[in-house]
């Protein structure tokens, strides 16, 4: 199976009713998230929490851990903010943009699904314009501080994110938007109804 088949049927998995693992279908299966305010989506219990000394990400839903994620964060240098934030934005088949930053003094911006582009298939911000959840071309660093800021994720994890994300935000899809926007290799910007609280700590 291809990287990108494997992707489409990683994300169409809860659209198809596909049951392979029935942990990773209860987490990914549609929900309805009505909220259209900050409060109500307080009350809808969702919450992300990273915990930059753990390197890990928590998915909590009414005070409960239903999942984590290991991540990287940012080096001594580019260090990652801490506080709590407000999600409302996901971009799927980002393109990349060198920011004005030395680090990447001489860095040419990358097409989506360019090889050379570290941004790789989605990405989730938490602080713009400079900091985001995103899938990394650089699996291996995952579990260290790597980054220049953001926090990085395996590809996969970070769809299945970006999927609850926009499910609690209350911009849930069905499976022809992924199906189009992956296959096709489409930048496609998701705004977010709802706010999706976030809080990095450690």
């Amino acid at each position: 199976m291809t990287r990108q088949r494997k992707i489409l049927a990683v994300l169409l998995l809860p659209f198809a009713g596909i049951i392979l693992n029935a942990a990773r279908a209860e987490y990914l299966k549609p929900r309805n998230v009505g909220a259209q305010s900050m409060e109500s989506a307080a009350q809808a219990g969702i919450r992300l929490r990273a915990d930059l000394s753990e390197k890990i990400l928590y998915v909590e839903e009414d005070g409960k851990v239903v999942k984590t994620y290991s991540i990287a964060d940012g080096t001594s240098n580019y260090p990652t903010p801490r506080g709590a934030f407000s999600i409302d934005k996901v971009v799927w088949n980002p393109a990349w943009v060198p920011p004005d930053s030395r680090w990447a003094k001489g860095k040419t911006p990358k097409e989506p699904g360019h090889p050379d582009n570290p941004m790789r298939l989605v990405k989730i911000f938490f602080k713009e314009p400079a900091y985001y959840i995103h899938g990394t071309d650089q699996v291996d660093t995952i579990g260290s501080a790597a980054s220049h800021g953001c926090l990085r994720m395996d590809p996969l994890d970070a769809a299945e994110l970006a999927i609850r994300v926009m499910e609690a935000g209350g911009a849930k899809k069905d499976s022809s938007w992924f199906q189009n926007a992956i296959g096709r290799g489409e930048t496609r910007t998701v705004l977010l109804p709802t706010k999706v609280q976030m809080v990095i700590t450690g």
